[in-house]
């Protein structure tokens, strides 16, 4: 057992080469004409572990992936990246409507710390077939990592990822209501991510929503983490509904600023997303946040010449 790892199924799924993890949901089938492993996808958090290479905190895994059928819609799938607590604890790199997203999962399934970026998925439906590859590297002792997905050898989404915990990962294929055809699966040590820089915490860093001047750039070399929200589906990043509004300070007429706002989940009873209002038009907007869930919006006069203004039990509305 060991890298490199280069799987092209000609003859057969290879005994014991990986196994349904996760929910369990996973059902592979050799289709000979095609020299393929379909794997067949239940809606719930499955992926087909790898059971041919070692745990690491250096390396990289590739997968030739042909949609198949989608059950759920949009297509939601990845790369999970198991650290071998439980059946869940590890990240998850994947992609989801336009969305390039990972997360942290701990060993009961609990999913935080989902961060996003924009990326164009419209390849990701039947019959469409790419090359999908996850870099990852593990900080030597800190609980987090840095991961890269790459469709066709382009980079679409890096991510800083906090984790449960400090560990070795093992790869698997991750797919939500759908069925995948893995043409090959390749894969080695190291990853392409060469040196993991430290996180730096400064405390005069610009605010969200302007740009930091070059003088702010804080030194990598301290190293502070938040702790883990336990914030399971706060945002759907699949979702279709949105919370908006304007900051505005009364007057005749009344006027736009900038101000942070916050938005908290009232059952759950936390935080769950922040940003600061546009300085032109007051405006801000959450997207992607459950229809099933009252939310309250804070809002902060970073000024202190109000006190903070809130709204609660508010609704989210569909977006159009």
């Amino acid at each position: 057992m060991g890298y490199p790892l280069d799987e092209t199924f000609a003859a057969s799924i290879p005994a014991g080469f990986a196994s349904a993890s996760g929910a369990g949901g996973v059902t592979p089938t050799y289709n000979s004409g095609q020299q393929a492993a379909d794997l067949v996808f239940t809606q719930a958090q499955n992926h087909w572990r790898m059971l041919t290479v070692p745990a690491s905190k250096d390396f990289w895994f590739e997968m030739d992936v042909e949609v198949v059928t989608l059950v759920y819609t949009p297509a939601h799938f990845g790369v999970w990246l198991a650290d071998g607590t439980g059946v869940y604890q590890g990240i998850l790199p994947s992609l989801v409507s336009s969305l390039s997203g990972c997360s942290a999962w701990n060993n009961t399934g609990i999913e935080a710390y989902y961060s996003t970026n924009y990326s164009d998925n419209a390849w990701a439906v039947a019959t469409g077939r790419k090359r999908y590859r996850v870099d990852v590297k593990v900080h030597a002792t800190l609980p987090y990592a840095r991961a890269t997905i790459k469709i066709d050898d382009v980079v679409i989404a890096n991510f800083v990822q906090r984790m449960y915990a400090n560990g070795s990962l093992i790869p698997g294929v991750f797919g939500y209501g759908c069925t995948l055809r893995i043409h090959q699966v390749k894969g080695d040590e190291p990853s392409d991510l060469g040196a993991l820089q430290e996180i730096g915490v400064n405390p005069t860093l610009a605010p969200i929503g302007r740009r930091m001047m070059r003088s702010e750039v804080p030194p990598l070399t301290q190293v502070k983490l938040m702790p883990i929200i336990h914030s399971r589906n706060n945002l759907a990043p699949w979702g279709k509904y949105k919370i908006a509004g304007l900051v505005q300070i009364k007057g005749t007429p009344n006027y736009p600023v900038s101000r942070k706002v916050v938005l908290y989940d009232e059952q759950q009873g936390i935080p769950v997303a922040e940003q600061w209002s546009d300085a032109a038009t007051g405006a801000y907007l959450f997207e992607q946040v459950r229809e099933d869930r009252r939310y309250t919006v804070f809002t902060y006069d970073h000024e202190h010449n109000f006190r903070a203004v809130i709204a609660d039990n508010i609704a989210p509305e569909l977006k159009t």
